[in-house]
């Protein structure tokens, strides 16, 4: 007989993050307001505070320069950000919605609110904020191991 190996919590994080965007995905695609899922992080970050440099952007969304910088210059192609020099830093430039991104922030928004109801369907305030506190802790152990490997090199 051949039994499976008991289950990790490795495992168990690429099956979730995979059902998430996958989620994520559908529900953006559902809305019909032509938001990647890329874009639906920077809409948030810009509806939560507009006029953001690149560099705050990078930081509120936990990616490399490159990539942030990629997704501005697609979303202000497509009209959803335009960029200005910081009025006070002429060596900052911001990044904030235009009309059509506020009404696209607006249906990320919603979809934040629907993916939530989603995964916390069945589940008591007990065992959400138990969740919650358990993904904390396994992303303190991640960021202390990427420290010290980053300092092993």
């Amino acid at each position: 007989m051949n039994q499976k190996p008991p289950p990790t919590i490795d495992a168990y994080l690429v099956r979730l993050g995979h059902a998430h965007r996958r989620l994520v995905e559908n529900c953006l695609q559902a809305a019909d307001a032509g938001i990647h899922r890329g874009q639906a992080p920077l809409l948030f970050a810009l509806h939560q505070e507009d006029g953001q440099s690149n560099a705050e952007l990078t930081q509120w969304l936990n990616v490399s320069q490159p990539t942030t910088s990629n997704i501005v210059k697609r979303m202000q192609k497509s009209g959803m950000v335009v960029k200005k020099r910081d009025d006070s830093d002429e060596r900052v430039t911001r990044v904030y919605l235009t009309e059509q991104g506020r009404l696209a922030a607006k249906v990320v928004q919603e979809t934040i609110q629907q993916i939530n109801q989603i995964m916390n369907a069945g589940l008591s305030a007990d065992e959400i904020a138990t969740c919650i506190s358990i993904f904390k802790k396994i992303e303190a152990n991640i960021e202390r191991s990427l420290e010290q490997l980053t300092l092993d090199r």
